[in-house]
């Protein structure tokens, strides 16, 4: 057991269970149950590897920034921190609430979902309005269209096995139109990732807080659930985003902004290229092999569907 678990286990009161929770290859997730608590008292991350180190360091640095924005946002707070070179340990303190049921598909959004995006847009909107694009001083706040060429110079350096120069293409030509400025974005905002205590959400792993569009938290929190049974990747997006009828409907009214046409397709496909870096183990989250040879059985076909549609912009079909 690391040092600062043994020592937050031992100074807790009524402290009553340590269960180890389930969570990515090479880190331990352990939370602490105080007697009478239906939620963690505090939770601990450890890591041994040095990548999954660096995203604990990450993760610690941005609650670090977000400390005096934490109650408005449902983040967690940074308790404690070493890095031994050899292990490192993030203690967080626990939050209240349970993962919310999702729904979104194949034709239309549960009631819990729609509940979900109303919530989940508001969240979205808060965190853009309190926490600000981190700038290099020397130059002026990012765009959307800088992230873009960031992106594709990136690639040109550090290559990728997905065939998306058509889609690289799409999002050059959107860049023409007028600046989209960046904005905060937590980068992994998913289902898995809230907890929701009645009308209020908590929102965990914050490792990938970073500039992206507005819609990037929104685009992830409908693209990332699982596809229900029966359904591919693109079936799903397809009837999500792509479709014409009430799902494409509510969804595009739920969105947390509103954007013109054009920057809703730079801002989707923009999404869409860096997600699939992402997925390739290129980005802030380390993927085993296995992790992307799932990917792309599961967004290959995506691809392809998109080519053979000329990307068509979401909502607008």
């Amino acid at each position: 057991m690391h040092e600062l678990v043994r020592e937050f286990w031992t100074r807790t009161p009524r402290r009553e269970a340590l269960a180890r929770l389930r969570s990515a290859p090479h880190t331990t997730l352990l939370a602490c149950f105080a007697a009478g608590q239906r939620h963690p008292a505090w939770v601990a991350k450890l890591a041994c590897d040095e990548p999954r180190r660096a995203v604990l360091r990450r993760e610690h640095a941005v609650l670090c920034r977000l400390h005096s924005h934490a109650l408005e946002l449902g983040a967690p707070r940074a308790l404690a921190w070493a890095d031994s070179g050899r292990e490192a340990c993030l203690i967080l303190s626990g939050l209240p609430g349970a993962i919310p049921p999702w729904q979104c598909g194949p034709g239309r959004l549960g009631s819990a979902a729609v509940r979900l995006l109303h919530h989940a847009s508001h969240w979205i909107q808060r965190l853009q309005a309190l926490v600000p694009v981190v700038a290099d001083r020397r130059q002026a706040p990012p765009t959307v269209q800088h992230l873009a060429a960031e992106l594709i110079a990136e690639r040109r350096r550090i290559p990728d096995q997905w065939p998306i120069a058509a889609l690289l293409a799409a999002v050059q030509a959107e860049c023409r139109q007028p600046p989209l400025p960046a904005v905060s974005c937590h980068g992994d905002f998913w289902v898995g990732n809230l907890l929701r205590a009645g009308r209020r959400l908590h929102v965990v792993d914050w490792n990938g807080l970073g500039p992206g569009s507005p819609l990037d938290d929104y685009w992830l929190l409908v693209t990332k659930s699982p596809p229900p049974r029966g359904l591919s990747r693109w079936q799903l997006l397809e009837r999500q985003l792509f479709r014409p009828g009430p799902l494409a409907h509510r969804l595009r009214r739920a969105a947390p902004c509103a954007l013109p046409p054009p920057a809703l397709r730079l801002s989707f496909y923009l999404f869409l290229a860096r997600r699939l870096r992402w997925e390739a183990g290129l980005a802030l989250q380390p993927r085993t092999a296995w992790h992307q040879e799932t990917s792309r059985r599961e967004w290959l076909p995506v691809l392809q569907a998109l080519e053979e549609r000329a990307f068509p912009p979401p909502f607008r079909a």
